[in-house]
Formats: structure tokens, C-alpha cells, sequence
């Protein structure tokens, strides 16, 4: 994907502190015509207006500098009064809208795909260098003349910039440990590395600058897909775009064991590119995630430092069910605190993890859902915690599904009372069991293969060879309890053996025996399939 299509596709365009305000700017979707303005607590403050196209951002000082894409021009923002002061011209800016500081100018990239500087004065003037570049850029305040840039999603270069008309290459690498799709980057304070998100591999990637060779990793899951640096370069943190696992991640410099890891809370509700940025002191980490909709735009104020967990319970109305029967998972919030949101999850056996409900708790701090699973399931509640308080995961509880089977012995040559009569061999006692009854097995459609399993691939056909086996042991147990049953001839009037089931050669049998009393339904009955799952 070329940087003009995905600045035609954001939703996000950038995240920028001001330490001296504590003020977060928010830039969003290149058709929004404002940027946002909020406490370091996430409230409101205010919205400019008229921004249209508005992107990347650069502090100097008191002044926030703004790319407006499409529009041929960086506004200078007042960030103290949060008033527009002027423009800078800017043509033909496009890319992925993103702006830098570096050696005394202004960086953007163009529509023919070039690294552009605006010097900064009384009087601005502005030069295509012909260098290629239409991605992200990065600075380091450590070597204040050096600019990081990528091109073409996987080509990342460094540039000594003191001649912001003729930049000089310090190093470059093409597609580093595999990376490709390069969605953000950021230098560390220090100026020793340049840290890399790309949708693959599932990692933040350390290179050292200026040479860009390897310098360490930060596991994450899919898709890595923004990366921020605390001001004291103490933490890392990464993003990703994962529907199934955490959305943000918090690794200690350095070090590739993560801290802490965040959940938005549902499927759908990802992290933006460029979705991440520190507090001024560090303390906080701030994440822009597309919410519940997967459209929206929501930001997530996070504890960067380690704070205690809250009290979060969970509880079900009962610990077993029959299939297709209904259960009630209550969450309890047991901690007092401004969030009062909670989301409960489930993971059927062999299944993934999948959101059943978020919802404001009651004034009892309770949360509950009613709901029926189909194969044995365990549940777990989270609070994403608040500025006093963790992100707190209650106790996992797992419900129990009984797989319903329903027989029905087949044949039989007369009713007597109420009682099926069948006839039967001496051999149905032996070793072999012929000339028995026949009982046919179906298992209740709570427990059949779910539509779209018919290729029996992985947990499905795991689950398929579970629910086979559990047939087959409620089959030997039936079958022993018939015996048991057939072992005890009965006395009767002479009749013909029933063709299906009188072994060949054989004569017909005076004896016969009454299968009546056995049940025909079996729910986890003795010899019948385990708890299903």
C-alpha cells in the first residue's frame, strides 16, 4: 500500500505531549477538519477548527506545527492559547502526512514521493532534496541534526541533515529481520537505537543508529503497528492490530520480558497506526483504538508505572449444564473507582478467546449475561483499571457442558405392558455379542459438528474426534449393561427369533428378554459420555 493510500484510509493521524501544558494533541482522519485537545487524564480541553487534512506534529518550544495534507501548508498552532498564529507553505505535502524536526527545518515527504525541508524563520524556504522517502519519520534530541526516514514500507535510511538542501546518507537497510509493512518508528532519547513496528514479524525491532544493524527485539503478537519511547527512554511500548490477543504492550528498555500488557476489550477494538505516546513524566501511557464499532476513535489513558490491581470477581449460576441449557456469568466490580465498565470473555475447550458482553456494572458493582454454551467453557472477567489501579482479570470459572445422547434399541416383535420385548441368541452373551439388540446412537445437535466444520481441521476436527470418543465409551457401557441384563434369561412363550439379529446357522432361541427398563435417554448417565467440551 502506497503512503497516499493509507493517508486516504486513516483514522489517526498523530499523537503529540506538551510537557509545559500536560496537553495531549490528536490529529485524526485526513478528511476531519480539527485537532483535539485533552488533559493528561484523558478530558476534554478544547477542538481547533478549521484543520482539514491535519497530520503530523512537531513541538518547538510553544509552537505545534501541523501538516495539513492536500492542503500545501503547516499551520503554527499556539500551544499555550490553542489558537492558529500562522502558515508555512508547503507544497504538494502527501505521504503518509508525517512532519519532523531536524537540523534547523521542518521534514515532510511529497506527492513524487521526496524528503522536503522547510527551513524555519522569518523567512521559511522550501527544498525538494530528490531523496526518496514516503513513510514514517523520526529525530532524536541526543543528535539533533540526524532525521530517520523509510520508503517503499521497508526501506529505512539515515540522514545527516545539517544542510537541510543536501542530506547525507549515514546508513540504510532494506526490509531488517524480514520486516515489511512498516507502519511506525521512533528513536529513543539517547540516540542509540531507532525502534521499528511492522506488521511482520510479530516484534519491535532495536537498530542502532546510525548504522541500523540489529540491536535487540520486543515480542509482541499480530500486527505490530505503533511504538513509542518514555521521555527518559526508561520504557518501551508497542501496538498492535491483534482481534484475539492484548492491544498494547510495556517492555522496560532493553529488556524483551514485557511488563505489562493491555486488552481494549473486544474483538474488534484494535489500535490505530501511530496509535501511542507517552506522558510528559512517563507516568502515563496514552493508546487511540478504534473501539467496540471498530470505527470510532477512543482514547485509552494507561499506567505506565506498576500500580495494584483492583478486586474483580466472577461467579456462575451453576457449574454444569445439559447443552443448549442457559447459565448466568456475573462479574463483580469490588474496587471503587470513576471506571466502571467491566467485559467478560469466554474460551470454549480447543476454542479462542471472544468477548460475551461489556457493560457499566450495576450500583451492586455487578455485571451479568446469560448465556448458553454448547461444549464445556470457562469465563473470566476484566477491569481495565484506572489511574490508581491496574488493569485487574478476575479468576477464571469454567462451566461444564453435558453432551445429550439420545438410543433407542431397534426391532423388538411385541409390546407387553409397556415393555418392548426383543428377542435374543446365547451368542449375545459370548465374547462376540451377536444376535444382540441393536441401539442406535444420535447425539443431541448441541453436540453435532457446527456448520462449517465439514473440512475437520484443526479444533474442529479435534472437537469431532472428542465427541467420536465419547460415543464410542457410552457405546461399550450400554453394551455392558445389556449384557449384564441378557445374562439373566427369562422365561417366555416360544416365538420366532428376529431375523436381524439371530446369527446365521442358528435356531430361534425360546429365551428372550425385556430391554424396556432401560433408559432411553442417557444425560451423563453411569457408562455415558463424559462432560462435554
Amino acid at each position: 500500500m502506497s503512503g497516499r493510500e493509507r493517508r486516504c484510509r486513516r483514522k489517526l493521524g498523530r499523537i503529540v505531549v506538551d510537557p509545559a501544558t500536560n496537553h495531549l494533541f490528536v490529529t485524526g482522519a485526513a478528511s476531519d477538519s480539527a485537532i483535539v485537545v485533552r488533559n493528561e487524564d484523558g478530558s476534554a480541553v478544547k477542538s481547533i477548527t478549521g484543520e482539514s487534512g491535519a497530520g503530523g506534529m512537531v513541538l518547538d518550544g510553544s509552537t505545534l506545527y501541523v501538516a495539513r495534507c492536500g492542503w500545501s501548508v503547516i499551520d503554527e498552532i499556539d500551544a499555550a492559547k490553542l489558537a492558529k498564529t500562522g502558515s508555512i507553505s508547503a507544497p504538494n505535502i502527501d505521504g503518509t502526512c508525517d512532519l519532523a524536526e531536524a537540523g534547523g527545518a521542518l521534514w515532510y515527504t511529497n506527492t513524487s514521493n521526496h524528503l522536503v525541508s522547510v527551513t524555519l524563520g522569518a523567512t521559511p524556504t522550501t527544498t525538494d532534496t530528490g531523496v526518496l522517502a514516503d513513510g514514517e519519520l523520526a529525530t532524536t534530541p541526543a543528535h539533533p541534526d540526524w532525521l530517520v526516514s523509510v520508503f517503499s514500507e521497508a526501506c529505512i535510511r539515515v540522514y545527516d541533515v545539517t544542510d537541510p538542501t543536501a542530506p547525507t546518507q549515514l546508513g540504510t537497510t532494506f526490509a531488517p529481520q524480514n520486516a515489511d509493512a512498516i507502519n511506525d518508528i521512533t528513536a529513543t532519547p539517547n540516540g542509540a537505537d531507532v525502534l521499528v513496528a511492522s506488521g511482520a514479524p510479530y516484534e519491535l525491532l532495536a537498530l542502532a543508529l546510525p548504522g541500523l544493524t540489529a540491536d535487540g527485539v520486543y515480542p509482541t503478537q499480530p500486527y505490530p503497528n505503533s511504538v513509542a519511547v518514555s521521555p527518559d527512554g526508561s520504557l518501551i511500548a508497542g501496538g498492535t492490530m491483534s482481534y484475539y490477543d492484548p492491544d498494547v504492550w510495556l517492555f522496560p528498555a532493553g529488556n524483551s520480558t514485557v511488563r505489562t500488557k493491555w486488552d481494549f476489550g473486544s474483538t474488534n477494538d484494535t489500535l490505530y497506526p501511530h496509535g501511542l505516546a507517552f506522558s510528559a513524566d512517563g507516568s502515563r501511557l496514552y493508546a487511540v483504538s478504534q473501539g467496540a464499532s471498530g470505527t470510532g476513535v477512543i482514547l485509552h489513558v494507561l499506567a505506565a508505572v506498576t500500580l495494584p490491581r483492583g478486586s474483580v470477581g466472577l461467579k456462575t449460576s451453576a457449574a454444569a449444564i445439559v447443552a443448549g441449557h442457559a447459565v448466568s456469568i456475573t462479574a463483580h466490580l469490588g474496587t471503587s473507582s470513576s471506571n466502571h465498565v467491566v467485559s467478560i470473555y469466554r474460551k470454549p475447550a480447543n476454542g479462542v478467546r471472544a468477548l460475551v458482553k461489556t457493560g457499566t456494572v450495576g450500583p451492586a458493582g455487578n455485571l451479568t449475561v446469560t448465556v448458553r454454551p454448547k461444549a464445556n467453557t470457562t469465563y473470566t472477567a476484566v477491569w481495565g483499571g484506572d489511574g490508581s489501579h491496574g488493569q485487574t482479570t478476575s479468576a477464571a470459572r469454567l462451566v461444564k457442558v453435558r453432551v445429550v445422547v439420545h438410543a433407542a434399541a431397534r426391532g423388538g416383535y411385541r409390546t407387553a405392558a409397556g415393555v418392548r420385548l426383543y428377542h435374543y441368541s446365547a451368542a449375545c452373551a459370548g465374547a462376540r455379542h451377536t444376535g444382540c439388540p441393536s441401539v442406535p446412537r444420535v447425539v443431541d445437535a448441541a453436540a453435532r459438528r457446527p456448520r462449517g466444520e465439514r473440512t475437520g481441521r484443526g479444533p474442529h476436527r479435534r472437537r469431532l474426534a472428542d465427541a467420536r470418543q465419547r460415543l464410542a465409551t457410552h457405546r461399550r457401557g450400554r453394551q455392558a449393561l445389556a449384557r449384564r441384563v441378557l445374562q439373566r434369561p427369562c422365561r417366555g412363550r416360544r416365538a420366532a427369533a428376529h431375523p436381524l439379529h439371530l446369527p446365521q446357522g442358528r435356531r430361534p432361541s425360546r429365551e428372550h428378554v425385556r430391554l424396556g427398563a432401560l433408559p432411553r435417554d442417557g444425560v451423563g448417565a453411569a457408562g455415558g459420555p463424559p462432560d462435554g467440551g
